[in-house]
């Protein structure tokens, strides 16, 4: 294949094709593909449910699945809510339908517009009858630019869409992440909780405070306790569950379970690591990171000291939610 005659972007009166402009578009979202932030697109019922579905506003980034059309990306955008109509079903059975946002470019497909100015290029669409377990616009060898938006499962005999209904398959394109870690000190000796969960091996005043994005939707947060004295006492099994906390977000557990059995006293090492949903009235606010701990079996005692180090790592990431 010849290169094209003109790159981007080269002055004097060249003429620059859309093939390298796109070609631009791809670099620089490094060949990524799906909605391009929080919310974007979103498949919902309506207020009152009926015939159709809403697509709230966003941008989407597509890639060109169009024969010849590689390494090329094409951005859409909704500017406003549009309705988009499903069609009911019959006595027959259910029916899977896809809804995504499509190109529809006459360089590749179709025949040229009688009025290039007005014609849709960018559409959002409903693919009848795809296979239920279909996740991807892509699995269908469309052979043309698609993203997939949400899968509608309709059963027999319906003609209104209801929320339950509608599962959402929107990924963000180029998701942000926001990752920072701390390293605490135990200011007082704390010996972990015997009576409940209750914040260790830090104090309350020591909880770091940390800044949610806007865009965040999720939090995972590792912890390494090193340097944790453990007592043994009678030699039996002592169990304890620890978890993190964000927020007012508390997991009934982490599934990190701390155990000792006949293990000498001496100092140990360990890991604990939990994931908290962002919720919307999270985001943009300044939220606390604890750990927490309660001894449920055994005799023996966990104590952090002054021998003791907390690093705390956490990562904001963001979804389409």
């Amino acid at each position: 294949m010849a290169l094209d005659n003109t790159p981007w972007a080269v002055g004097g009166g060249a003429a620059l094709g859309v093939e390298v402009a796109r070609t631009l578009a791809y670099a620089s979202t490094r060949g990524a593909e799906g909605v391009v932030g929080l919310g974007d697109l979103k498949v919902t019922a309506q207020p009152v449910p009926n015939n159709t579905v809403a697509v709230v506003p966003g941008a989407a980034l597509i890639l060109n699945r169009y024969p010849g059309g590689g390494q090329q990306t094409y951005g859409l955008r909704n500017a406003t809510q549009t309705d988009v109509p499903i069609t009911a079903t019959g006595s027959a059975g259910g029916r899977t339908d896809l809804v995504v946002a499509r190109i529809l470019d006459p360089q590749y497909e179709g025949p040229e517009p009688a009025d290039p100015v007005t014609f849709q290029y960018s559409r959002l669409e409903v693919i009848q009858g795809v296979p239920a377990g279909t996740k991807r616009a892509k699995e269908l060898n469309l052979g043309y630019p698609a993203v997939e938006l949400a899968k509608v499962t309709l059963p027999a005999n319906t003609a209104t869409v209801t929320s339950g209904m509608i599962t959402d398959l929107r990924r963000v394109a180029q998701p942000r992440r926001d990752r920072a870690m701390v390293t605490l000190f135990p200011t007082a000796t704390q010996t972990i909780p015997t009576t409940g969960y209750a914040s260790w091996p830090i104090q309350p005043g020591q909880k770091p405070l940390v800044a949610v994005p806007e865009w965040a939707t999720r939090v995972d947060i590792v912890a390494h306790l090193s340097g944790v004295k453990f007592a043994q006492s009678g030699g039996a099994m002592t169990t304890a569950g620890i978890r993190t906390g964000f927020g007012s977000s508390l997991p009934a557990e982490n599934g990190i379970i701390v155990q000792d059995a006949a293990d000498a006293s001496g100092r140990y090492h360990y890991t604990l690591i939990g994931t908290h949903v962002v919720d919307e009235s999270m985001r943009g606010t300044d939220q606390y990171i604890n750990l927490q701990a309660y001894r449920s079996a055994g005799s023996g005692l966990w104590t952090a000291d002054y021998q003791t180090s907390i690093v705390i790592d956490w990562e904001f990431s963001e979804g389409a939610q």
